[in-house]
């Protein structure tokens, strides 16, 4: 059996290898090299956009990298690493990336919620989960 630490860094792993899983699917049924292709075309598009375009752009890899390493992490049962999790938070806010990556899926329809309030609700719920399950449930550690 493991230990509650143990399961709760198991399920937001889950659910991070879940998204990166989709991602990896989801390009591949495109015809696209997952995350080389996009980032390629990336690059291309951001030397025809402003300096705000590339910022934001930049933080959106800077998560999506994030994503795949959090995910590493916390398969591997990684307490030591809150903080790297917890910085995620404000890009999962600001790039509708929630960390219960279900609710992506269009789990309240085929189109998914057509209420910004639900979603957004949702996402919500979904960081304030991860933060309150973390914070009560994995111990702070100071080596890693």
């Amino acid at each position: 059996m493991l230990a509650r630490q143990d399961r709760v860094l198991l399920v937001w792993g889950a659910f991070d290898a879940f998204y990166v899983a989709r991602f990896v699917v989801t390009s591949l049924s495109e015809h696209r090299i997952p995350y080389v292709t996009d980032f390629t075309e990336t690059l291309r598009v951001l030397s025809e956009q402003g300096a705000v375009v590339n910022i934001y752009v930049m933080f959106m890899w800077v998560l999506q990298a994030s994503i795949v390493v959090s995910a590493l992490l916390l398969l591997a049962r990684k307490p030591g690493f809150k903080w790297f999790y917890y910085c995620q938070i404000p890009l999962r806010l600001i790039y509708y990336v929630p960390s219960v990556s279900l609710i992506t899926l269009g789990v309240l329809g085929p189109q998914g919620s057509r209420s910004i309030a639900i979603t957004l609700g949702l996402l919500l719920l979904s960081e304030a989960l991860k933060v309150f399950t973390l914070f009560k449930y994995v111990p702070s550690k100071k080596s890693v």
